[in-house]
């Protein structure tokens, strides 16, 4: 009989506790000697949400994997126009735009990697309607190359960027067909017929190990796999569905959801037979799917929407970013000025109801719920977008007093709390209002905004920047545009600026302590949104852009890129943000809102390990 180290090449580890360390894999075992048991981490199955795409879709094209997935093209309806063109990356946490094609589609064929994909066929509104382009992406841009022959939509497909397979879907006329072509990597040419015609069909694995399930109409789990010289009819799937996700190869596929009707149904197939698997937590159907049938994603699903679900088989358990309702603020309000962390937050000021009329009142949060605290000394809005301080160390300056204020019109002031009660600080240059902000109390940052008198007579937008070194106003280098209503997050010395107005900025900059620099564009421009976190870990979210409204989306920044994040429960802008990319807050916004919201990052945790039973 084989010992445990001649069988796995490990000895049995002696453990006080459970172990996170070279053990926490599935299967290897371990003693527990505070326990008296022999244990084993294993591994279960699940879908969990994943972050919504910035553009919501169905019908859409896709490649990669799970954790690094490539979604393109799709279909908008009722929206105008009805297809796009865009496409987006997932990096297991967010999504991020990326080049877009050249051509816009829905319902065509795509394989590949994230870096390395194709996409040929599909439909556009726009004549002719069917098309016969293949494009290429190399990671950051599209090329168009060799046509397919079969001009078609809602095809099936397997392999990759240059060994690819294209089967069934719609031609023009409208009709069906049980073409199929295979491509090289420069052109395509015909290969053996589908024994059944139709669309909607799933497919995956590759030119030589195919796999093609279900068509319509009516919906069905027929099921044929591909040799590489022949179709052959396989078992049929135990649900009839069209329009399904997919992901994985021809003798360990994942089969999930359907259109008409829209199915939670997940399975597995290994070669031969399908089994179950744990249903998605929405039903859902004319998504995007790719990864293996272990680890695969869910996106852009109909009804037309950007929500994307995870399947995962882990030992751990992966939790995406997320908001959740926090405790209501006393008093609604918009424009306010905020500082500290998630459990520790400063508002004051602002907005509230009554003719724009202004507030001196603040409010401190513990986490939980919100608790009144001194007034401010003057009447204010909008002083500074962006945290800055702490709750017991905070920091306002400028703003706009409104009619209820005895200092009317643009303000120069600033004022600092002690946890207790606000003293008048040190006046800056010159008057702002609707400005950036960040720092400390000690260590302040502010720049760009409004100058002048009268916000209604005479504002100007600036470039300016003043530093705070707790007592004065000194200035520092001229942010990158004259612009207002943008948000600020992280120090001094290592501060960002994002957005603003006129109509609505996406610009970001950084600051170094002494100039500015162009960084890389947000995904969707805005104004007057919140933001919170460091340089290299930062956020912001809600905001106002003239085209889409109000926002929900959260988008986080890395120090060089932007990825889109969870969205708020419902779009709010001219909201205040406080905290950290990991543990973050909003509160407030418009029209006087008392709602508050908490942002948590994503995380990953070990389950629990299990008590081997010998018996």
């Amino acid at each position: 009989m084989s010992t445990y180290q001649e069988l796995k090449g490990l000895k049995v580890k002696y453990l006080s506790a459970d172990t996170s360390g070279d053990r926490a894999k599935e299967g290897e075992l371990f003693y527990n000697s505070s326990s008296g048991n022999l244990k084993a981490f294993v591994a279960t199955q699940s879908w969990i949400s994943t972050p919504s795409m910035g553009t919501g879709r169905n019908i859409l094209g896709r490649a990669g994997t799970a954790t690094a997935a490539l979604a393109i093209g799709g279909y908008l309806y009722p929206n105008s126009p009805e297809v796009t063109a865009n496409a987006e990356t997932y990096d297991g946490v967010n999504w991020t735009e990326v080049g877009n094609l050249n051509t816009a589609r829905y319902g065509a064929q795509s394989d590949g990697t994230q870096t390395a994909a194709i996409i040929a066929g599909g439909i556009n509104p726009t004549s002719p309607e069917f098309k016969n382009l293949t494009e290429s992406w190399d990671g950051s841009s599209w090329t168009e190359v060799g046509d397919i022959n079969t001009t078609r939509g809602y095809v099936a497909h397997g392999g990759s960027a240059t060994a690819s397979l294209i089967w069934g879907g719609r031609v023009p006329g409208p009709a069906t067909t049980n073409s199929t072509e295979s491509w090289n990597g420069s052109s395509w040419t015909a290969a053996p017929n589908l024994n059944n015609a139709g669309w909607g069909r799933y497919g995956g694995g590759t030119t030589t190990a195919a796999l093609a399930v279900g068509l319509t109409p009516p919906a069905s789990g027929l099921t044929e796999e591909y040799d590489g010289s022949s179709w052959a009819a396989a078992n049929t799937s135990p649900t009839g569905r069209a329009f399904r996700g997919n992901a994985g190869i021809q003798t360990a596929a994942l089969a999930f959801g359907a259109d008409s009707p829209l199915i939670t149904t997940t399975e597995f197939y290994d070669g031969t037979n399908w089994a179950s698997r744990p249903s998605m937590s929405t039903a859902r159907g004319e998504g995007g799917g790719c990864g293996t049938a272990t680890s695969a994603l869910c996106f852009g699903t109909s009804p037309k929407s950007g929500v994307s679900e995870e399947f995962v088989t882990s030992i751990s358990t992966k939790v995406n970013a997320a908001w959740a309702s926090g405790g209501g603020m006393n008093t609604g309000r918009s424009e306010g000025m905020t500082a500290g962390t998630q459990t520790a937050s400063l508002m004051s000021g602002g907005i509230v109801p009554g003719s724009d009329a202004m507030t001196n009142n603040s409010e401190e949060y513990n986490g939980s719920s919100w608790s009144e605290g001194n007034n401010l000394g003057l009447y204010r809005r909008g002083g500074g977008f962006g945290a800055q301080g702490t709750q017991t160390a905070g920091l306002v300056s400028g703003g706009n007093g409104g009619p209820s204020s005895p200092a009317a019109g643009l303000l120069s002031t600033a004022e600092e709390y002690n946890g207790t009660s606000w003293s008048d600080g040190g006046d800056m240059p010159t008057t702002k209002f609707s400005h950036g902000a960040c720092g400390t109390q000690t260590a302040g940052l502010v720049f760009a905004g409004k100058t002048g008198t009268n916000v209604n007579t005479d504002v100007t937008s600036v470039n300016t920047t003043f530093e705070y070194d707790g007592s004065s106003w000194t200035a520092g280098g001229n942010y990158g545009i004259a612009n207002n209503s943008m948000a600020g997050f992280g120090t001094q010395t290592a501060g960002v600026g994002v957005g603003g107005n006129y109509p609505a900025s996406a610009a970001t900059y950084e600051y170094n302590g002494s100039s500015w620099t162009a960084g890389n564009n947000i995904p969707s421009a805005r104004r007057a949104h919140a933001a919170f976190g460091t340089l290299t870990e930062g956020a912001i979210c809600g905001g106002y852009n003239p085209s889409a409204g109000t926002l929900s989306q959260t988008v986080t920044y890395d120090g060089t890129n932007w990825s889109i994040s969870a969205n708020l429960a419902s779009g709010r802008n001219g909201l205040g943000g406080s905290g950290t990319q990991a543990a973050g807050l909003a509160a407030g916004g418009h029209p006087a809102l008392t709602t508050t919201e908490e942002f948590t990052g994503p995380s990953t945790t070990l389950t629990s390990a299990k008590t081997v039973d010998f018996d």
